[in-house]
């Protein structure tokens, strides 16, 4: 009996020390690669798994890659899928949850740096407001909606075309029609 009172509160004990997965939900910017490679990492989180999108915007011109992973304390596990390929990255939450550093393997990769800072403009975690027009400006913004038909222009003009968005709550859908430059099937936004 004294041995089941004893298991009873280990489990209950440790069921306490069990904390939610801290939420990277947002946006992040990236340097890759000694800073050779930069961008941002759009993350989605549920629970302690997440998914996301991963753009480089300097030093590759690539379509953008899907990223899944998952939080466990403050390290993290960072997929990032390169078509059929995969690189794996282990990171380190920084305590105020604004940073995840650490090194990936893989496709490509032999334990290179990721360093990541989160854009706290976006961020659910803000600072507390410590003025009136602080307050105003942490105050949540009125999401925006991107839905209707979009026109656009692209390579000094060489292309031109539009792009149709169905927005539903954080995610839109859509499609690309390029009028002017090339004849092509339109493509799923």
């Amino acid at each position: 009996m004294l041995r089941h009172c004893i298991l009873a509160m280990i489990v209950s004990a440790s069921a306490g020390l069990a904390q939610p997965a801290a939420d990277l939900s947002g946006t992040w910017g990236f340097t890759h690669f000694n800073d050779r490679f930069q961008g941002w990492i759009v993350i989605h989180q549920s629970g302690s798994i997440f998914r996301g999108t991963w753009h480089t915007s300097r030093g590759k011109t690539e379509p953008d890659d899907e990223v899944t992973g998952r939080v466990d304390g403050n390290m993290v596990t960072l997929w990032r899928f390169i078509g059929d390929n995969k690189q794996s990255y282990v990171l380190t939450l920084s305590p105020d949850g604004n940073r995840l550093d650490g090194f990936g393997d893989g496709f490509f990769l032999n334990h290179t740096n990721l360093n990541m800072q989160r854009d706290t403009r976006s961020s659910a975690v803000a600072a507390k407001p410590t003025t009136k027009d602080d307050a105003r400006d942490a105050a949540p913004k009125p999401q925006v909606d991107l839905s209707g038909l979009w026109t656009f222009t692209h390579a000094d003009d060489r292309f031109q075309g539009t792009v149709t968005l169905h927005q539903d709550g954080s995610y839109f859908t859509g499609t690309w029609h390029t009028s002017k430059g090339k004849t092509e099937p339109d493509d799923a936004v």
